[in-house]
Parts: C-alpha cells; sequence; structure tokens
C-alpha cells in the first residue's frame, strides 16, 4: 500500500522529469553551439599550444581568436 512519503517521491521525480525535459527544450536553439565548442577545442589546442611556445599565451590566444573569426 503506497504511503505519503512515496507519493510525494513519485511527485518530486515528476517534477524534476518536467523541468529536465523544459531546460532541454529552452537549451535546442543553442545545440550547435554546444556541439561545436568541443570540436573547435580538439582542433584548434594544439596550434595554440605550439603558438604559445613561440609568441606568448596572450598573443597565440588573440590570433586564434582573429584566425578563427577570419576563416569563417
Amino acid at each position: 500500500m503506497p504511503t505519503v512519503a512515496d507519493a510525494k517521491r513519485r511527485g518530486a521525480a515528476a517534477l524534476l522529469i518536467g523541468l529536465g525535459l523544459l531546460l532541454l527544450v529552452a537549451l535546442t536553439p543553442y545545440a550547435t553551439g554546444l556541439v561545436a565548442i568541443p570540436v573547435l577545442y580538439v582542433l584548434l589546442a594544439p596550434a595554440h599550444r605550439w603558438l604559445a611556445g613561440h609568441i606568448g599565451v596572450k598573443a597565440a590566444a588573440t590570433l586564434i581568436v582573429i584566425l578563427t573569426i577570419v576563416s569563417r
């Protein structure tokens, strides 16, 4: 026989699932960017590391960002 605690637990689980689904729907327009971030990191991190050893960390970051924007 279900108790009041079980009903509250089911209600809380349903609320969490509902909020999770709403969050998923809200983030859908940003899905491309969220997927592209790790891809760009994997592609550009070696170039940044190499440049940082030659021209400094800040200059390398600036150059990578400029080249990424210009290459679009």
